[in-house]
């Protein structure tokens, strides 16, 4: 008994030690932990301690693994690992491998981690070897495994444990709550297709012939574009300087907004279709409102123009309204790979060769600020160096300023009504060494730019004061007033009470938000 108490009390110092290591050198952590937590550790510990050798050394491999992961997780992105995560690994493989060749660093602490812990677990076994056993043991460990698994697939409606980590756990025990949520809920609704928030149905536009459309409507989709990275909404460094110019055009607004979704998966098909709910797929997929189809029906030639690779859209290429879009391209236009990115400055470009004398609806997809920073900007254009991750990224954001303000000088050349309306998918954290996106708790990872500007012609009084009469007003209520341009009485839809942000999936599964304009308070839904 005394080796299984020596087992015990070692690993859970282990533990504890590498934990606190990471927690005080993390201003997002407290710095130690509830001693009930700590109690916790010893208790799971010296249960393992007396169950047979090979599945108690197979999970401690476990607990090892998760926990290394756990801290590359948050040194990367500034919080633990959500469930969902386990499945955008594997569908999203490409984007992690091109972001990750860029941050080696950050594996540096992780692996030392790592060293110590297989060392300790190689020690710690030879010096307890004679550890008192109990074979039956095995038994009650796998039922405590399956029933928390089993639990979660009962209750897959409800939110649960491990539904979202939480950082006042130790990291065992949310590593341990976040595995079984996947197994138990995430995983089985992945493969299974089922939807746990209502189906949410849009209603049919009807044509207004009295609305004055411009020729040309150009909607612009950044990428990854907090608003609070922009010194046009007053960030202290000078990312906007060419945007901040056009702050006294009489035909210049820009209003902050809050984005469908906190992924492009999960807000781009939302702002295509005009949706306001999670879980719209089914009218996403009938394109009943698909603005290219709108655009289609009023007579406008459709273009979908991206930097993006044709990779990159290829879990969402489906929601886009293809049939409805007469000019679609992507990356490989340019030469590139189909797995590459291309610079923005693609998409100055081809503006110029569009004929602006017949009717176009144009969307301009940007690569924008998307990760790796660095390989969004040209080599020679850093205008705040290259040190770090939060200088890479104001890089970004200048050159998505330099990019838009050189469309907005083109359109200025154009002849007839032009409208542009520019905003970006989601928003992200970025710290000096470190980024984060993804996580409906974080404002920062919705809150995102809405900028219009007209050309020839004045944007209606009414949608300004419906985008402008709270602090944020919404993607939906943008793709309202687009709708409404392409000809469609849809500003009785346009709502200054309530909006939606969708999590990591379009059903909703994933979780959302409500967001209350008035009060300014969010309500985190699932069901």
């Amino acid at each position: 008994m005394k080796y299984n108490l020596l087992y015990s009390l070692l690993f859970s110092i282990i533990f504890i030690i590498i934990e606190t290591l990471v927690r005080i050198n993390s201003p997002f952590l407290s710095d130690f932990l509830k001693l009930s937590n700590y109690l916790e550790l010893f208790l799971l510990f010296f249960f393992i301690s007396f169950i047979p050798k090979k599945i108690a050394n197979a999970f401690i491999l476990f607990l090892i693994t998760m926990f290394t992961i756990q801290i590359i997780h948050f040194l990367y992105f500034g919080y633990l690992l959500f469930p969902m995560e386990f499945i955008l690994t594997i569908t999203k493989w490409r984007e992690i491998i091109e972001t990750g060749v860029t941050k080696l660093d950050i594996l540096i602490l992780p692996i030392l981690y790592l060293l110590i812990f297989i060392s300790s677990f190689i020690y710690i076994n030879k010096i307890t070897f004679n550890r008192l056993i109990f074979n039956k043991t095995k038994y009650l460990f796998f039922l405590l495994i399956l029933i928390p698994i089993i639990n979660a697939s009962i209750h897959y409606k409800h939110r649960l444990l491990g539904d979202r980590p939480n950082a006042d756990k130790s990291i065992i025990k949310s590593s341990l709550y976040v595995v079984k949520t996947f197994l138990g809920k995430t995983l089985p609704l992945y493969l299974l297709d089922i939807q746990i928030v209502h189906k949410y149905s849009n209603k049919k536009f009807e044509k207004n012939l009295m609305i004055q459309q411009p020729d040309n409507i150009i909607l612009v989709i950044g990428e990854s574009l907090s608003l609070h990275y922009m010194s046009l909404y007053g960030y202290k460094t000078d990312t906007t300087p060419n945007l901040n110019n056009f702050k006294n055009d009489k035909n210049f607004f820009y209003t902050k907004a809050l984005s469908a979704g906190v992924y492009t998966d999960s807000s781009i098909p939302m702002i295509l279709n005009v949706e306001k709910r999670p879980n719209a797929i089914d009218d996403i997929i009938s394109n009943k409102t698909n603005l290219f189809k709108l655009a289609k029906d009023s007579g406008y030639t459709t273009y979908w123009i991206s930097a993006q690779s044709n990779d990159g859209f290829s879990y969402i290429r489906s929601y886009l309204g293809l049939k409805n879009i007469d000019l679609y391209i992507d990356s490989t236009h340019y030469g590139y790979s189909k797995y590459d990115n291309a610079y923005d400055s693609v998409l100055e470009k081809e503006i110029k060769k569009i004929d602006f004398t017949k009717r176009n609806f144009i969307v301009l997809n940007m690569i924008g600020s998307h990760s790796p920073y660095e390989l969004r900007v040209p080599k020679s254009f850093h205008p705040f160096n290259n040190e770090g991750t939060l200088s890479n990224y104001n890089n970004t954001v200048a050159y998505t300023d330099k990019i838009i303000s050189n469309i907005l000088k083109e359109i200025k050349q154009k002849a007839g009504k032009v409208l542009f309306v520019f905003t970006s998918d989601h928003g992200q954290s970025v710290q000096k060494n470190s980024y984060g996106h993804g996580n409906i708790n974080n404002p920062l990872h919705y809150q995102v730019p809405l900028i219009i500007y007209t050309h020839n012609f004045k944007l209606n009084s009414n949608i300004k004061k419906l985008l402008s009469d709270e602090e944020y007003t919404s993607h939906n209520n943008m793709s309202l007033m687009v709708s409404y341009y392409l000809g469609y009485d849809t500003l009785k839809y346009m709502d200054t009470n309530i909006t939606y942000i969708n999590g990591n999936q379009l059903s909703g599964n994933g979780g959302y938000l409500q967001y209350n304009f008035h009060t300014r308070k969010t309500k985190l839904e699932q069901n």
